[in-house]
C-alpha cells in the first residue's frame, strides 16, 4: 500500500486504525518523495501544536514528510532478497548509526519501480 503526497492525515490515520500499519510510503506523479512514520506524525503534531490545542487543519502527506527526523529512514532492496539479508540491511543500518524503519520492495531494488511490498523491523523479529 502506498500514499498520494496530497493524501490528508486523516486518511493515514484511519489506516493506523484499521490496519496497525506505522510506515506510509508516499509518492508524486509515480515518483518516491519518502516515508512518513508514526513518529513524524507526532513530530508533525507537535510543532504544530498551539498552546494546549490541536492544529486546526488537516495536514497533507507532504507537510507531515517535512517533519520526519532522519528522512532518508528507508532503503529500496530486490523482490529477491532474502530474510537474512534484510536482517543484515537493517543490523548494519544501526552499526553505521543510520536506522532504517523499512526496507521498500521492487522488482530490482530501484524507486521508480512499482512498490511491491514493505519489510519492517518487527516483521524480522516475528521471523525470528
Amino acid at each position: 500500500m502506498f500514499f498520494k503526497r496530497n493524501d490528508s492525515l486523516a486518511h493515514v490515520l484511519k489506516v493506523i486504525r484499521q490496519r496497525k500499519y506505522t510506515q506510509f510510503p508516499v509518492y508524486y506523479n509515480r515518483q518516491f518523495k519518502g516515508l512518513i512514520t508514526t513518529v513524524g506524525i507526532t513530530n508533525w503534531l507537535a510543532s504544530k501544536m498551539g498552546g494546549d490545542h490541536l492544529p486546526k487543519g488537516i495536514p497533507t502527506l507532504y507537510d507531515i514528510l517535512m517533519h520526519e527526523k532522519n528522512r532518508v529512514n528507508y532503503k529500496f532492496v530486490s523482490r529477491y532478497i532474502t530474510i537474512y539479508e534484510a536482517e543484515e540491511i537493517f543490523k548494519q543500518g544501526v552499526e553505521r548509526g543510520r536506522r532504517f524503519e523499512a526496507l521498500l520492495i521492487t522488482e530490482h531494488g530501484k524507486p521508480h519501480q512499482k512498490l511491491i511490498g514493505i519489510i519492517t523491523p518487527l516483521d524480522i523479529v516475528k521471523i525470528d
